[in-house]
Formats: C-alpha cells, structure tokens, sequence
C-alpha cells in the first residue's frame, strides 16, 4: 500500500517537475499545429544588453489579419523575479513580429555576491489575436517560456552555469589571515605546543 502511494505521489509530480525544464536550457514552443511558423531570438542572454525575438506567421494566421503582443518578464540569480512588463512587438508587413527588451537585473541591487544580481533568464509570452475571428490565444497558455542568461544561478540546487560570470577574488579568511601573518617559525611553534598540551 505504502509503494502504491509513493507511485501515485509521484505520478502527480513528474509533469510539474519536467514542466520545470533543465537548469541553463531554454525552453521554447513547439511550433507544430500553431499560427506561427517560426522564432528566433538572443541566447544565451547577456547581462545589460539587448534580448530580441522575432516571430513569424504561417500564411493563413496573416490572411487573418492576426496581430501579437507580447509579455517579458526578467528573473535574477537572488531568486527572485522584477514585475511583468509588455513587450511591443512590430511589424511591416503583418507577417514577420520583432521585439526586445534589456535583459538586466535590478537596480540598487547590493548582494554580497554581484553575480546574485545578475539576471538569471529572460521569460517570455506571447498573445495573439486573431482579428477577423474576435479570439485571442496565449503561448504558453501558462506560465511563460525561458532564454537563460550567460551568467545563471538555479534557485533549487543553488549550482551556477554560463562563461559570464564576475571573477571574484577569494580572499582568505579572518582566521587564515592571522596564520598567514606569522612566520613559518611561529606557526610551528603553536603546533608544537598544542600537540604537548594534548599529551599532558
């Protein structure tokens, strides 16, 4: 009865946690049975520049007249995620859409450790609407998709991946500061006689 339970626990949590996606891996629509043929945007996201998609309409979503919008939302490695904020999203000829939005983290940001403050992923949706139908359709319908930065930190496990990292110097610490000051002859000298000290 217990491993009945345990399987049926698990069950119910394994679309949610590969829902989730892999740490560093972005996560992009499948496009297949959708108005839209094509999307290419930034990867990986770098911190303070430019993320840009552009998204391009099958034929028959143009010939019904449909137009998108777009949401972006910025998440940082502190593990904590800025506002929603609608991204415009443009287009010449109703057929090919393109945005962006300043992938960055937030301002007045004072972690101990600035690469906290750097943006984890970019997180993105869009919604289209279909004119000539009077229908509207979100992608995804929930939640949104993500481009990961190319300095990241994953909230779960706490592991960090990307090549654009700040390089910290490891400064040693308060106590290995004070070793480090004496000279070789004193720090044998406190060795030797802890060790007495332990015999007695």
């Amino acid at each position: 009865m217990r491993l009945l339970s345990v399987l049926l626990i698990l069950t119910l949590v394994a679309p949610f946690a590969l829902a989730a996606g892999t740490p560093g891996d972005d996560q992009d629509p499948d496009l297949s049975n959708t108005p839209i043929s094509e999307i290419t945007h930034t990867t990986p996201s770098d911190e303070g520049s430019l993320w840009s998609i552009t998204l391009t309409l099958n034929d028959d979503a143009v010939a019904n007249n449909t137009s998108m919008t777009s949401l972006s939302q910025i998440c940082y490695n502190i593990g904590s995620c800025l506002s929603p904020e609608p991204m415009e999203l443009s287009s010449d000829d109703g057929k090919t859409w393109s945005g962006e939005v300043i992938a960055k983290g937030p301002d007045g940001c004072s972690e101990e450790n600035p690469n906290d403050c750097l943006h984890t992923y970019v997180n993105w949706k869009v919604m289209l609407d279909y004119v000539d139908d009077d229908t509207e359709e979100d992608f995804p319908d929930k939640g949104y998709y993500k481009t990961w930065s190319s300095c990241w930190k994953d909230s779960e496990s706490g592991d960090w991946g990307g090549n654009n990292c700040i390089q910290i110097a490891t400064l040693p610490s308060d106590d290995d500061s004070f070793l480090y000051s004496l000279p070789i002859s004193s720090v044998m000298y406190i060795v030797l006689f802890a060790a007495l000290i332990r015999r007695q």
